[in-house]
Formats: C-alpha cells, sequence, structure tokens
C-alpha cells in the first residue's frame, strides 16, 4: 500500500512538472556564456532562480527572483538579488484587459491556441524582466525563457547612462 502511494505521489508530481507553463525551480543555478555588446568574453557567467512564485496580475504569470552572477566582479548588479515579472502577452486581443495572461503557445501560433485555459502543454512563459534606475543610470535585466524547454536559455543585463550603453548577455543556459 506504501509503495502504491509513493507511486501516486511520483507521478502527481511529475506530471505537475511536466504541465507547467515553466520548468523552473526556486533553487536552482544555471551557467552560460558571457557576451559584452554581442561579442563573447571567454567568461562564465551563472543566473540563479532564488525563487518562483504566481503572480496575480494574469494566467500563466509569474515573479522571479533571480541573482545573476558573473566572473568579472566588477559588472553591474554582480550577485545582487532582483525580482523580476513575467511580461503580459495578448495586448493585442480582444479579451485584453479583461482577460491577460503572460503565456504565448510553444509553437509560436495565435489562433486557435489556447493561452487563457489550464492545459499547460502547448503554452509556456517567455520572457521576465525588471528595470530600476540607480543615480543616473538606467538598469534593464531580462530572463529569456526556452520554448523547448521551459527553461531559462538567455539573461541581458541592459546598461544606460547619458553617453554609454552597455549589454551583458549570458546565453546558451544550461542548468547545473
Amino acid at each position: 500500500m506504501k509503495n502504491k502511494i509513493n507511486f501516486i505521489k511520483y507521478i502527481l508530481l511529475y506530471g505537475t512538472v511536466v504541465l507547467s507553463a515553466l520548468h523552473v525551480n526556486s533553487q536552482a543555478l544555471y551557467h552560460g556564456q558571457e557576451l559584452i555588446n554581442e561579442h563573447p568574453t571567454g567568461n562564465i557567467c551563472y543566473l540563479y532562480v532564488d525563487s518562483i512564485t504566481k503572480n496575480t496580475k494574469g494566467k500563466h504569470c509569474y515573479e522571479m527572483q533571480v541573482r545573476p552572477i558573473f566572473t568579472n566582479p566588477t559588472h553591474p548588479l554582480n550577485n545582487e538579488s532582483l525580482i523580476l515579472v513575467s511580461q503580459i502577452t495578448n495586448y493585442h486581443r480582444k479579451e485584453y484587459p479583461q482577460v491577460k495572461t503572460c503565456a504565448t503557445s510553444l509553437d509560436g501560433k495565435t489562433s486557435l491556441d489556447n493561452i487563457y485555459g489550464d492545459d499547460e502543454n502547448q503554452i509556456f512563459t517567455p520572457l521576465f524582466s525588471t528595470e530600476f534606475k540607480s543615480r543616473k543610470t538606467q538598469y534593464d535585466f531580462f530572463v529569456t525563457i526556452s520554448s523547448v524547454n521551459k527553461m531559462p536559455t538567455r539573461t541581458r543585463l541592459h546598461q544606460m547612462e547619458m553617453f554609454k550603453e552597455l549589454n551583458i548577455d549570458c546565453v546558451n543556459l544550461t542548468k547545473i
């Protein structure tokens, strides 16, 4: 009997993970290659996901608390905790603003998709972002989610000052 209960727990847990619009766990670490202004640096970069929670702004919307970690300690926001919010994806649809969602279909089609439903097999949450200003510097940070495995695939830190702009990307992210 105990084995059956454990088997059912396993099936329910596995089903929950597989059916999710996002396959990101709290306390997960990803690593990738660093680019500065689209040029490879040869350095490794990391994304640590502290937590992920549902967001009430729409269906399939989440908040993700992350820490970008760069091997160059002088990079801005290195190892700082950031709260990112998934982006609304249905601004162009007639259901908006009464119904909001942060999901899009895996195949990229916008007709006959079900981004509002509970079946998350064919949808994913593609983009998370945050922005803030510190003194005269504007920071934007993005995490892009893969439609293939529903996990982070890329980060971008965009820093803009009066006469200077900098992009630091962490690409080809894989879970460690």
